[in-house]
């Protein structure tokens, strides 16, 4: 909980992935959202996506550290990132 009952102390921001019209509600009543451009792997193409499925399996995989990265990265994106925050100062072992 939030200092002061509410879960909510900033009003609503939201993060769209996919449909962009999915956004329109949030829009129209106010509310901030950033749109992430996803789309299936492969552009749905069920072997070549096998294939990506594979290739991450193997060692090329970026591990622990990349998607710590990764992570940092997504949060810079959205400016969601927060050096303070515990789930920005995750540490690796």
């Amino acid at each position: 909980m939030i200092a002061g009952g509410g879960l909510v102390h900033d009003g609503v921001r939201a993060v769209n992935i996919g449909l962009a019209g999915f956004a329109d509600p949030i829009r129209a009543a106010g509310a901030p959202v950033v749109a992430l451009d996803w789309r299936p792997p492969a552009a749905g193409d069920r072997e070549l996506g096998l294939l990506l499925a594979w290739l991450e399996d193997q060692s090329i995989h970026p591990n622990v550290y990349g998607h710590r990265e990764f992570a940092k990265l997504i949060f810079r994106t959205l400016e969601i990132y927060d050096a303070k925050s515990p789930t920005c100062k995750l540490e690796v072992p």
